[in-house]
């Protein structure tokens, strides 16, 4: 396939533009140059065009190549460029990934819909779900990654996915956020802290003296896999809560007092 736009310049965003915001530019645009919503005779090259570029943008190895060979400046765009080596899926299929939740858009929206309700730690594996559909019941594989709501076509049907919450972890799309209560003490002279990883182990990390609350550590690759490169994981951001007591003995204000006549 031959593209000789300027991946950037056709969705709208920065070099510098982060996945979700490259995601978000691919989104609008594709729902408003979708030709079975816009009647524009152009319309469907220019849907074409934006999602080539979105083939480039969301990958970060092709996103890499573009970024270190590609351009020759501002607008300069793939002049000259092989793209023999890419796989260029059909538009349509990538739009149908984003947008399977809105009807009208494309065939498989009369599609019978199962859904499969997994665990946060099941999104870190994968796993294997029996669903019912039309009076019978089939296996299916999820792989890791999945997102709440993401949908798969398979042979006949679709099949939704719904992501039960943790307690424990809030998730930002591959990234996981725990939230570490430390005493206040642990807090002004250090210690440390055992954090319980998705996958069921445990990990210990350092607290630095005078660590305030909001304040965040990031463990690499303890995050979850990204959907379709399982080898590639987010990152795990431990935020620390520091707790106030509310409630002190005689004894406790007595050594709080000592402490603020030496200026803590």
């Amino acid at each position: 396939m031959t593209f000789n736009g300027d991946p950037y310049q056709i969705l709208g965003v920065s070099r510098q533009a982060t996945a979700e915001e490259i995601k978000k530019a691919y989104r609008r645009l594709a729902l408003k140059y979708h030709p079975d919503r816009n009647k524009d005779p152009q319309a469907k090259e220019k849907f074409k065009e934006i999602n080539a570029a979105y083939e480039i943008l969301s990958d970060p190895q092709k996103r890499r190549q573009y970024d270190t060979f590609g351009s020759t400046g501002e607008g300069g765009g793939f002049q000259g460029f092989d793209f023999s080596g890419f796989d260029f899926s059909d538009p349509f299929d990538i739009f149908e990934q984003f947008f399977s939740g809105f009807s009208g858009f494309y065939k498989a929206h009369n599609l019978p819909r199962a859904y499969a309700k997994l665990s946060l730690k099941e999104v870190l594996t994968g796993t294997k779900r029996k669903v019912s559909i039309n009076g019978r019941t089939e296996e299916v594989n999820i792989p890791p990654g999945v997102e709440n709501g993401t949908t798969f076509r398979m042979k006949d049907f679709l099949l939704e996915v719904e992501v039960e919450d943790d307690p424990r972890y809030k998730r930002q799309g591959r990234d996981l956020i725990y939230k570490a209560n430390i005493p206040l003490t642990t807090a002004l002279l250090g210690g440390e802290l055992t954090v319980p990883l998705l996958e069921g182990k445990e990990i210990k990390i350092k607290v630095q003296p005078g660590t305030k609350t909001g304040s965040l550590v990031r463990l690499r690759g303890f995050g979850l896999p990204v959907l379709g490169a399982p080898s590639r994981r987010g990152d795990l951001y431990i935020r620390f809560e520091v707790n106030y007591p509310t409630k002190l003995t005689t004894e406790q204000k007595k050594l709080i007092n000592q402490l603020k006549k030496t200026g803590i």
